[in-house]
């Protein structure tokens, strides 16, 4: 039954029919994913960790954690206020553009960037897929974008940290008098 349970999830996980013991499992690798769940009537955003066991290159099992991603949106939090005193604005996506924290609006949570009206989508998704690392000035804000990856996976997460250009330029004008003073 354990073993039906595993390919359900799989199946859910990777959204199409996963055959039992076939060729399909022996190729298929840990994977991260974020999805809500109904838990006790209520509706949970949950990651989802699969770790595919193998011995001697032969599939014989799954194993698969939930943990409920809300912590995810703390520690982006926690991280945000160590940045310019959370004058910044942090948000982390999943390897398919869901958005895992947003450190600005945390009702935008488990949702699809594109389903935000965001007219950057399809470069925000593009450098996300590609694990791309920069630092630009677009709108007034300067943007630093990380890949995130994890081990045992090829999927890539993305923070992206947004400051707004004033607060980078008075933390430069406190450092220089900082410095005539001291000399």
């Amino acid at each position: 039954q354990l073993e039906v349970i595993m390919v359900f999830r799989l199946s859910k996980i990777l959204k199409r029919q996963v055959p039992i013991g076939g060729e399909f499992l022996k190729r298929l690798k840990n994977y991260i994913y974020m999805d809500t769940y109904e838990v006790a009537g209520k509706d949970v955003l949950m990651l989802s960790v699969t770790f595919t066991l193998l011995r001697n290159n032969e599939f014989i099992g799954v194993i698969c954690k939930d943990f409920i991603s809300e912590f995810i949106q703390l520690e982006a939090i926690k991280a945000n206020n160590k940045l310019f005193q959370g004058q910044g604005h942090l948000t982390i996506y999943d390897q398919d553009g869901n958005i895992a924290a947003d450190t600005r609006n945390k009702e935008n949570v488990g949702k699809d960037l594109k389903d935000l009206s965001n007219e950057n989508y399809s470069t925000i998704l593009s450098s996300i897929k590609q694990g791309e690392e920069k630092i630009f000035y677009e709108h007034g804000n300067y943007y630093c974008i990380l890949p995130i990856k994890f081990n045992g996976t090829s999927l890539k997460w993305q923070m992206r940290v947004e400051i707004p250009e004033m607060i980078i330029k008075e933390k430069a004008r406190l450092l220089m008098w900082n410095q005539l003073i001291m000399g």
